[in-house]
């Protein structure tokens, strides 16, 4: 089952510079990325101690336009790379399969 790594950053230019605004989003975002974890059991968030960064990392059970849209439901406010990533079973295979002659 492919897995990503979204590595996010909160755009600053985008949120609101009046605390009373900003902390009901940011509020809202997090009761939007708690909903996400439960709907994905497996799946790990964190966030740097400033706030301002962090990643989340699942298991797509669907398309890889699932990970995408659940992404655009933060936009504007938070900027995202997002990565497939292996585990080390993968890694290992994917090693081995180049070492094997054509």
């Amino acid at each position: 089952m492919p897995k990503y790594l979204n590595i996010w950053e909160i755009d600053t230019s985008k949120m609101p510079a009046d605390p009373k605004e900003r902390g009901p989003l940011l509020n809202k975002m997090l009761d939007m990325t708690k909903q996400m974890l439960k709907e994905k059991p497996g799946s790990q968030w964190g966030i740097s101690l400033d706030g301002n960064m962090g990643f989340f990392l699942s298991s797509a059970r669907g398309k890889w336009q699932d990970v995408a849209q659940s992404t655009l439901a933060f936009a504007p406010y938070v900027k995202s790379k997002i990565f497939q990533v292996m585990s080390a079973e993968e890694a290992e295979e994917n090693l081995k399969s180049m070492a094997q002659p054509k």
